[in-house]
């Protein structure tokens, strides 16, 4: 683990948010809520760890489920492309018989 990851976990100790757990996957950091307890069949412990999101160096925890904006496509992105779409159906035979692309 990252100095910065590790400097975020002892941060977060300090001020008394416990059982976090940071695991390093490739060049990303992950943060789980990790807890234990006792299964009465096994008669043992047993780990518990529930997915918090990702820890990024300059955001800090960017939690699951949340959506960046540089994802969100709005509705003329989507409308233009599907309007070129519709317009080409008709165009797509003939273009068949001249190309040879399609």
């Amino acid at each position: 683990m990252e100095q910065w990851a590790r400097e975020w976990l002892k941060e977060q100790r300090d001020r008394g948010v416990k059982c976090l757990e940071v695991k390093m996957r490739g060049e990303n950091h992950y943060v789980y809520h990790s807890t234990s307890y006792w299964d009465k069949e096994l008669k043992n412990s047993r780990k518990t760890s529930k997915y918090l999101g990702k820890l990024d160096p300059d955001k800090g925890l960017i939690k699951s489920g949340t959506i960046q904006s540089q994802n969100i496509r709005n509705i003329t992105e989507y409308g233009n492309s599907m309007l070129l779409h519709e317009m080409m159906k008709d165009l797509e035979p003939l273009l068949r018989g001249h190309c040879r692309i399609f």
